[in-house]
């Protein structure tokens, strides 16, 4: 990368009058370096929306309905198995002692408990299952966040790149010499704007320091 650049300071210092023309093949050269950078969390971005959109949709627009879909895949947890074996044995304990055992008042306070554990049950799998959603959602708008900065800074460079292509452009048909000048601002705002100074790598909306060792 840093040849590519070398390259092209030294088409507009050392080109003569065909700098332009030599900076210009090198500018003309820029989106195709730095767009593959920005490709696969862009393509990601744009991989996770009908996904999120969807879910967000099914959850506002019929929030009953959504609750039903996840409790339609309840099944007994294995403490709820245990707990209710303990509390039907200790409930027939106690009604054998007393004398009650399989009476009508028996058998009700029996069901009693096996209601109230099957309700903590089904409440611990909702909660469960929503936590398990709620990460799934925020990974997923985490992603396409990503997608978004990645455009906006790729759309920037690009934007940029063109304006450069446009003043050595004018520059050439002008026959100006101070077409190398302006050609370099444009290149330092590119590169910083592409690369972060080349060094500390970039940040699109928490795209991470991918620079140095993210990808």
């Amino acid at each position: 990368m840093a040849n590519f650049f070398d390259n092209l300071v030294d088409g507009l210092f050392g080109g003569g009058s065909n700098a332009p023309n030599e900076a210009m093949n090198y500018y003309n050269k820029i989106p195709g370096i730095v767009q593959p950078y920005f490709d696969p969390y862009i393509q990601a971005g744009k991989n996770a929306m009908p996904n999120y959109q969807n879910t967000v949709s099914n959850m506002m627009g019929d929030p009953t309905g959504f609750i039903n879909s996840i409790m339609d895949t309840y099944y007994e947890s294995p403490q709820y198995k245990f707990e209710k074996d303990q509390a039907v044995t200790a409930a027939d304990n106690a009604a054998s002692l007393g004398g009650t055992l399989g009476t009508g008042a028996h058998q009700s306070q029996v069901a009693d408990y096996v209601r109230q554990l099957s309700s903590e049950d089904q409440q611990r799998y909702l909660q469960n299952a929503l936590g398990v959603q709620g990460t799934g959602l925020q990974g997923t708008q985490g992603i396409i966040n990503q997608g978004y900065g990645a455009s906006g800074s790729l759309a920037g460079i690009l934007s940029g790149n063109q304006e450069s292509l446009g003043s050595l452009a004018y520059d050439k048909s002008q026959r100006q010499t101070s077409g190398g000048v302006q050609g370099i601002a444009g290149l330092a705002k590119l590169g910083a704007s592409a690369f972060g100074g080349m060094g500390g790598g970039f940040d699109a909306s928490g795209m991470g320091q991918w620079w140095n060792g993210g990808m």
